[in-house]
């Protein structure tokens, strides 16, 4: 039976008690995203708390996920702690992971100051907490950005982790893209923990030469972070021009062409982001240049001279410019340099600037880049998929009219014979 969030809530709560526990699941599932990201307040207690005195090990394992009572979740979460050291343990384990991906729970992001499952969360990410239950805080999207800053700073509790963990704790966070991108300032107040975040990733980019040494993992965490940044909410860089003579004065063995291949775009990435007082088109270091790339508004002449120069190198930094989306030509001249790669980098981009302006169309305006678009995803642009699909419809409508003609055309020709026929007798 499928969830209706506005049926009477007396039948909601008998059926709860009623129900077989497969229906009960699928019913939590249904209540669990129709009330994602929920902040504050339960959105039904009485449904959740009936469905805890059940006391079914299944129904408790989707509650965990689901619920958005507090009471009812911290009431399974320190269960979970509290038997997971028994004998048998495994069950109890998995309720606990099952609480940390809980998304739903207005505890997972305080906004009145910190609570102890808060600092609970971040104990089993600082300590040896298992593999399985670092990996649900660490995917769960309502992870509180305060920790997000916390970590990437390497400060307290954070700050006896090993390197080699830390940056394994880090590659999985930045598999989710909105930790790093979403920005909830509005008119009367602006986005404390976005700004907050800002600064931890220039942090981050201090302390992180200094551990590379013995963990090559973190030339990729970077790049891959700096990477996914929406260069319109990132762009200002606490002590820019230090970080970027630390990142340049690395040096790495010949023999490791993969790992300066990604050095490379990481020093590529740092000054078209953050470069913006610091730029010069033709400079012989290669990071003022890309700074320019990144950063001040380029003619089409300019984007197909650096195309030339420093291809590679220069579509990485120039599609991190977002003056050149906003003007037509510039964007074509853009979108005549992707390729590869970096066609998946321009999608992403165009849709983080549509989701900060409605107007923006995040659909490629060039031929190549709708082919480059179809060999990418194997799909066309909306507008194309669109036009084709009025195309086909138009095409069946042609063909049902062709068949109705025929058919007229045969009734026209049996009424003539009729009307003959009834004329003569």
């Amino acid at each position: 039976m499928t969830l209706d969030k506005n049926e009477v809530q007396i039948i909601v709560q008998e059926r709860a008690k009623l129900q077989s526990v497969d229906a009960a699941i699928r019913e939590l599932e249904e209540y669990g995203n129709i009330n994602k990201g929920r902040l504050w307040g339960a959105v039904n207690s009485d449904y959740e708390n009936i469905l805890l005195e059940r006391n079914d090990k299944l129904i408790n394992l989707s509650l965990a996920k689901y619920a958005t009572d507090e009471k009812v979740f911290l009431s399974l979460y320190n269960k979970a702690c509290e038997q997971e050291k028994s004998k048998n343990n495994t069950y109890y384990k998995a309720l606990k992971v099952c609480c940390l991906s809980n998304s739903n729970n207005q505890v997972w992001r305080p906004l009145l100051g910190e609570n102890d499952w808060l600092k609970n969360v971040e104990e089993l990410l600082y300590t040896d907490a298992n593999y399985e239950e670092k990996l649900a805080i660490l995917r769960n999207p309502s992870l509180s950005r305060k920790t997000l800053a916390r970590l990437l700073r390497k400060e307290a509790p954070f700050e006896s982790m090993s390197a080699n963990i830390w940056f394994q704790m880090l590659a999985e966070l930045i598999k989710n893209e909105e930790f790093f991108n979403t920005d909830e300032s509005n008119h009367e107040h602006p986005d404390r923990d976005l700004w907050d975040l800002q600064k931890a990733i220039s942090k981050f980019l201090e302390i992180t030469p200094k551990l590379l040494e013995k963990n090559i993992s973190g030339f990729f965490v970077t790049r891959d972070l700096l990477g996914l940044l929406n260069p319109e909410l990132h762009s200002s860089c606490e002590n820019y021009e230090r970080i970027i003579k630390e990142w340049q004065a690395i040096k790495l063995p010949e023999k490791e062409e993969i790992i300066k291949m990604v050095l490379e775009e990481t020093i590529c990435l740092i000054p078209a982001l953050f470069g913006a007082g610091k730029s010069s088109l033709s400079s012989k270091d290669i990071a003022l240049r890309y700074a320019y790339y990144g950063n001040k508004k380029l003619s089409v002449a300019e984007i197909r001279k650096g195309c030339a120069k420093d291809y590679c190198q220069f579509t990485e930094a120039a599609l991190r410019n977002c003056s050149l989306y906003y003007d037509n030509k510039t964007r074509a001249a853009l979108e005549e340099c992707i390729g590869g790669a970096r066609v998946y980098t321009y999608r992403r981009i165009c849709i983080q600037i549509s989701k900060q302006n409605s107007d923006f169309d995040s659909a490629p305006i060039t031929e190549h880049g709708r082919e480059a678009f179809k060999e990418a995803f194997n799909e066309t642009s909306p507008q194309i998929s669109a036009i084709e699909k009025v195309i086909s419809q138009n095409n069946a409508l042609v063909a049902r009219l062709d068949k109705y003609e025929k058919s007229i055309k045969w009734v026209i020709i049996v009424l003539i014979i009729v009307f003959f026929w009834l004329t003569r007798h």
